[in-house]
């Protein structure tokens, strides 16, 4: 076998405010081989206990790198291995330094970082699909009946929407009588492998849903701050779920971890959505009515970024309220797209804010509904993503809204505080 020249790498986030990456391999083999050179031991029989996430933290990332979440950073081997052992060396030298055990690596030298990038064996560039996605079975031909269970189960009375506070992530619940339905189950990117900080929210998680017996869990899409507590997750709780739902559009060996877990511990109660096959413009932005019991409604959203194909976005609609649920698809596919094919009358719209309220497509206007109620945020504190922004706060309220955000948001953005209320865990009732 020729020797590993290149490693793949995954952009799994990017803050280029703080100068923040947190990157994953794309290719397993790369990383058995530079898991094996880096510490100096053969993991491969038991290479998915070891991190596969770097982090770099290089103060600001300069204006002219093209360093997008979901596309992918091809380095040198050699290069990128040197760096990473030179980190280990600053560290054994501070004694107030430590690699954080999320990490396999974190590079804090911007200089070294950068020299990587001009490197000639370096290149960023967007994905290739085909050659990197995570390969999936149990994937979903377009069966009502395959969706139905579960689903049917939440009526139209008694229900309530949970926004439960996991940082700068997302987590939510539908809940009606013995019946949950969980969109999105993630944190801070940074606590993927912190199984204290996992256990800790899924403990808080578990007591809302003491005695439910039929819980569906829905992914939006594979952004690691929407999964990353399932790595955390107890087999037997895993076990408990009557229908996992989510997208076929994985990459890296941190959502392939994940997505293994389901597939051992969910037989025969997972699907895979693939991106419609019937679409003309594959790159134009879309929805898709997947499925409706008349109370909840499951959407196929399509190409709300290049990293996101495919995603998954679910309204609840009683007598008197509506709750959109649209995970980091633009403003476009909720309050365009979506609203639009679920027949709002009457009732008052609640919403979580798209992309933990950024300025996702800000330029739409938002519909003249009769009536707005509760639109969460939720959003870490102190983050430096900007997240809630301003404007777009601005905009729900003028709208009619009532903002609630899980924490403070971003520490600069002090003109946020008087605007709406700070609330942990909070309920809807719709």
């Amino acid at each position: 076998m020729q020797p590993t020249k290149q490693i793949h790498l995954y952009i799994e986030k990017q803050n280029r405010n703080s100068g923040e990456l947190i990157l994953d391999f794309l290719d397993k083999r790369e990383f058995v081989d530079f898991v094996n050179k880096y510490n100096k031991i053969n993991y491969q029989n038991n290479i998915d206990s070891i991190p596969c996430l770097i982090f770099v933290s290089i103060g600001r990332i300069p204006r002219g790198l093209l360093l997008r979440e979901g596309g992918m950073l091809t380095v040198g081997f050699n290069r990128l291995l040197k760096i990473c052992l030179n980190t280990i060396k600053e560290t054994e030298n501070k004694t107030n330094v430590a690699i954080p055990p999320s990490f396999l690596a974190i590079i804090k030298d911007a200089d070294s970082f950068l020299s990587l990038l001009k490197d000639p064996l370096s290149k960023i560039q967007s994905i290739t699909p085909k050659s990197y996605k995570i390969a999936m079975d149990s994937v979903w031909k377009g069966s009502l009946q395959n969706l139905s269970t579960g689903l049917e189960l939440i009526k139209k009375d008694n229900v309530e929407i949970v926004i439960w506070d996991v940082g700068q992530g997302s987590a939510s619940a539908v809940i009606s009588d013995k019946c949950a339905i969980i969109y999105d189950l993630g944190c801070n990117a940074s606590s993927c492998y912190d199984i204290k900080i996992q256990q800790n929210l899924l403990r808080k998680i578990k007591s809302y849903l003491n005695g439910i017996d039929n819980i569906v869990l829905i992914l939006s899409h594979w952004d690691c701050d929407h999964y990353n507590l399932l790595y955390g997750m107890d087999d037997n709780d895993m076990k408990k779920l009557k229908l996992v739902l989510f997208s076929t559009e994985a990459f890296g060996q941190y959502a392939e971890r994940v997505y293994s877990r389901i597939r051992n511990n969910c037989k025969n109660r997972y699907w895979a959505i693939a991106p419609s096959s019937d679409r003309k413009i594959t790159s134009k932005i879309g929805i898709e009515l997947l499925f409706d019991t008349g109370t909840l409604q499951l959407f196929r959203g399509e190409y709300s970024t290049s990293r996101n194909r495919c995603g998954l976005l679910l309204s609840v609609k009683c007598k008197k309220s509506i709750m959109l649920l649209g995970g980091d698809h633009t403003n476009y596919q909720i309050w365009k797209l979506m609203y639009s094919k679920i027949g709002v009358t009457n009732e008052e719209i609640n919403a979580v804010a798209p992309h933990h309220g950024s300025l996702h497509c800000l330029k739409l206007k938002l519909p003249q509904a009769q009536k707005y109620g509760v639109i969460a945020v939720s959003a870490g504190n102190g983050n430096s993503y900007s997240h809630p922004d301003l404007k777009i706060v601005t905009e729900y309220i003028n709208s009619g809204f009532i903002v609630k955000c899980t924490e403070q948001g971003p520490k600069t953005n002090g003109s946020l505080n008087n605007l709406f209320s700070y609330q942990k865990d909070f309920t809807i009732i719709l």
